[in-house]
């Protein structure tokens, strides 16, 4: 498992990109979630990726 499969998997990559869709002040179930895709396991390592990679992540 790596970062660059699972970016591929979600279809962005949250450390170069913005998230794809608008941020509203109110849920919005309409947007599909891109972490939807990811198996549990793929969602932790994920995080801890993100979380260690922090000062990488483009705003």
């Amino acid at each position: 498992m790596d970062f660059e499969t699972l970016c591929a998997k979600m279809g962005y990559n949250p450390l170069k990109e913005p998230y794809p869709y608008p941020i509203n002040s109110h849920e919005d179930d309409s947007q599909p979630n891109p972490a939807s895709v990811l198996t549990l396991e793929e969602l932790d390592f994920m995080c801890q990726y993100l979380i260690e990679h922090r000062d990488e992540i483009v705003l």
